[in-house]
Order: structure tokens, then C-alpha cells, then sequence
């Protein structure tokens, strides 16, 4: 069993109900380029106070790890809660930006993540002023704001609104802003220069087949409790992963998550080819035409 890690060595004992339910909650793998971003993420944590703080958008493909490595950054620095404490600590503030770049509703998602108590119909001045008096006495050290691409759903006055709104926070707090968003997520801040030169890009690429992928291969298989080593970086099975999963590591997680929990109820008890091509896995682009087509 020297093929799996210790958790999931353990993981055997149990029955295969719960190894399939342990299967899908496998640990979030580690990996060079999510590594390097965590590092960026807490030189912008420590950064000492400026007025012009250092800003930083994270980028790349649907389904491709960003919000994963945001979350192992929250991980990292979590909301403190002290049962004598009047409210929480939170170092790192996590929002989604709403579908429509919208100040007021911006604002209300500001707050209600703070569980700061406002009007419905609050003007979006008054809340935006709201959170910039209470984010300082929560210990609002950063703030995330993924699916930054949503700002492109609106004309560009708004969007140039939406910038200049994070810009203001940013400046009056003092504390750096992480974007997180798709590659749209780049020409949503080129509309505003001064917004595009304080944010400094990272992209995460689609995985292709080499020795870092193989390395990635071998971290999964280390942690899905199967019985018999699957040998996931054997060239032909290992050369497969990367096309029908088209790069992405959100995909490449599921697809072998579900062979992991096929192989259980098979009791194949590992991965191998013919089990790959028994899922009749569709790439995600055959998946998307399909939608559309059912649309259409």
C-alpha cells in the first residue's frame, strides 16, 4: 500500500460508502503554481501599509483552481470568533462580486459577510461609508473579491464606477484587494488605467503533459483510497487525463474522483484505461455545445 498517504491508507478500513463519501472530499493536492500564488498572497498580507498598497488579480479558465487556492489562503488566515469578543476577527474579507457591478449591492455583500446590520434600502454611499468605519475594528487586513469578471455584464460608465469604488476602499483602508476572475477578467480592468497598473496579474495555464503534471498525477493518487496502485503517470493512461479534462485541474480532480468512486463500486479498485473509457467522459467543451444545443 506504499501507493497512498497515510489518511488514505487509513481510509480502506472503511466501508465502501464512506470510502466513496471520503473520495469526494479528497484534500485540496498542492502543486508548483498554486504554491508560488500563496506565496504572492501573503508577501500582500504583510505588506506594511502605503498609499498606493500593491494589488493583485488571479486569473485563468473556468474550473482551473483559483477560488480553490483562495480558499487555502483563508485557511491559512480564518475569521478569529472569541466567545467574550463582541464580533469576529477577520483578516481576510471573501466576497463574490454580484452578477451586475451594482454599488449598492456591492456594498450590501460588503456588510452582510461582516454581519453588519443595515437597511434593505440603505443608500449605497451611506454603506459603503458603513464599511469603511467598521472593516478597520473587524481586522480587515485583505480583501478578495472573486468573479471580478461579472463587472463586464454592465456598460462601461458602470463598470469604470465599479474600479473606482474598489480603488476607494483600497486606498482609504490601506490594505491590498485581490481579483480573482477569468481571462475577461484582464479587459475588465484595462478600462481603467490606474485600476490596471495596481493590479498585478497571476495566471494560472492549463496543465499540459509534463513533469509537473506527472508530479500531480502521483499527489492524487496518494490520496484516493484505493486498494491497488492505479500508476496514474503511466504514459498512455497519464497522457489521456490532460484531453479530456482540456488542462483544467477542477476537471481533472472530478474526472479521477469519479473513476476513484467507479473502481469501488466495481471493485476494479483502481484506475486504469478501460475504466477511463467507461465513463464516456465528455470534455468540457462537448459539454457546453450540448447545453447549447438543448438551449437552442
Amino acid at each position: 500500500m506504499s501507493h497512498l498517504c497515510e489518511s488514505a491508507l487509513a481510509a480502506l478500513e472503511l466501508s465502501d460508502h464512506d470510502r466513496m463519501l471520503r473520495i469526494r472530499s479528497s484534500p485540496w493536492i498542492w502543486y508548483p503554481r498554486a504554491a508560488e500564488i500563496l506565496e504572492a498572497l501573503n508577501d500582500l498580507f504583510t505588506h506594511p501599509k502605503s498609499h498606493r498598497m500593491p494589488n493583485m488579480l488571479i486569473t485563468g479558465s473556468t474550473n482551473n483552481g483559483k477560488t480553490a487556492i483562495a480558499r487555502a489562503f483563508i485557511k491559512q488566515h480564518p475569521t478569529i470568533s472569541e466567545p467574550e469578543d463582541e464580533a469576529d476577527v477577520v483578516p481576510v474579507l471573501y466576497i463574490q462580486a454580484p452578477p451586475v457591478p451594482d454599488e449598492r449591492r456591492f456594498n450590501a455583500v460588503l456588510l452582510d459577510q461582516l454581519r453588519i446590520p443595515h437597511k434593505v434600502n440603505e443608500r449605497a454611499d451611506r454603506m459603503a461609508q458603513q464599511f469603511l468605519h467598521m472593516a478597520p475594528k473587524l481586522g480587515v487586513r485583505m480583501l478578495i473579491v472573486d468573479e471580478i469578471h461579472h463587472i463586464l455584464a454592465a456598460p462601461a460608465l458602470k463598470q469604470r464606477a465599479f474600479l473606482q469604488l474598489l480603488k476607494y476602499f483600497g486606498n482609504e483602508l490601506l490594505i491590498p484587494i485581490v481579483a480573482i476572475g477569468t481571462e475577461d477578467a484582464l479587459y475588465a480592468l484595462q478600462s481603467d488605467s490606474q485600476i490596471a497598473n495596481r493590479f498585478r496579474p497571476a495566471v494560472i495555464p492549463e496543465w499540459k503533459f509534463n513533469g509537473d503534471f506527472l508530479a500531480l498525477l502521483r499527489s492524487f493518487e496518494e490520496t484516493l483510497p484505493l486498494k491497488y496502485p492505479s500508476d496514474l503517470t503511466e504514459v498512455k493512461l497519464a497522457s489521456r487525463i490532460p484531453s479530456l479534462s482540456e488542462g483544467l485541474i477542477g476537471e481533472i480532480g472530478t474526472l479521477l474522483k469519479t473513476a476513484a468512486m467507479f473502481a469501488v463500486r466495481s471493485k476494479d479498485e483502481k484506475i486504469s484505461l478501460s475504466l477511463i473509457d467507461k465513463l464516456q467522459w465528455a470534455e468540457p467543451s462537448q459539454r457546453r455545445i450540448r447545453a447549447s444545443q438543448l438551449v437552442s
